[in-house]
């Protein structure tokens, strides 16, 4: 993941530790649940295949699992059906799934100050064309010279494709939104100490670039930021601006 991150602060204190934590618990129930039906959602939209068995002039013979009646007319989708490409030649590169990479390695040094941080995102998803979702998984480690703080979220990730994301689409682009749940510890030595509930979302727009005749794309992201960090006294919330590169491979 490559790109700058900045962060503005704004501090909300709470004194009381239950209701902290069951305004966490709310935000993460809700949260789980959103994702859960837009997967649901994405799945039962998916669209149906079919085969082509043989040809006679105009007419065809296909093979789908789709529920078709007889004399009635069906629209295929003209971006992905078109005359323009030879069929006979040309072999369409699957985008039914995708993995993504990021990371980022910093090492700052001055006479009185070292800074040492390193992150690493992975997404795993489902192309729907228009719609694409799935998981993610996300580290990041600092260390100012007292001890690595340590945030580890896991959660998933929404696409909105304002260009149908097939083969051979060079050039895709739309908004996202991610959200991530974890946790992000402290080294004993700071003024912190233990550890804290951590809730992060990411909501912007995002365009991507697929490399040469390949499946792969490079990937860059520019959104906002909007964290939770809940201790046993107090709950934190944190917004900003950030952005980061990242490489995509769909297969």
């Amino acid at each position: 993941m490559i790109g700058f991150i900045c962060t503005g602060l704004e501090n909300k204190k709470r004194i009381s530790h239950n209701k902290t934590m069951k305004l966490m618990k709310s935000h993460i129930i809700d949260l789980l649940l959103f994702l859960f039906a837009t997967l649901v959602a994405l799945f039962s939209a998916q669209a149906e295949n079919f085969t082509v068995k043989k040809i006679k002039g105009k007419q065809a013979l296909i093979e789908t699992s789709a529920s078709l009646e007889v004399g009635q007319t069906y629209e295929l989708e003209r971006e992905i059906i078109s005359q323009g490409v030879d069929y006979k030649t040309s072999v369409s590169k699957s985008r039914k799934n995708s993995l993504t990479l990021g990371a980022e390695l910093g090492f700052l040094r001055a006479s009185t100050y070292q800074s040492n941080n390193y992150s690493v995102q992975v997404r795993y998803g489902w192309n729907f064309s228009n719609l694409e979702a799935g998981a993610l998984f996300n580290l990041v480690s600092t260390d100012v010279g007292v001890g690595p703080t340590t945030t580890v979220l896991g959660g998933g990730y929404i696409d909105y494709n304002l260009i149908a994301n097939h083969d051979p689409k060079k050039i895709i682009y739309g908004a996202f939104a991610l959200v991530g749940i974890g946790s992000t510890s402290y080294p004993s030595t700071s003024t912190s100490g233990g550890s804290s509930n951590t809730l992060q979302t990411n909501i912007g727009g995002f365009i991507s670039y697929f490399i040469s005749n390949t499946s792969s794309a490079l990937r860059g992201e520019l959104y906002g930021i909007y964290q939770q960090v809940s201790t046993t006294t107090s709950q934190n919330t944190v917004t900003g601006l950030g952005a980061r590169g990242l490489l995509v491979f769909y297969f």
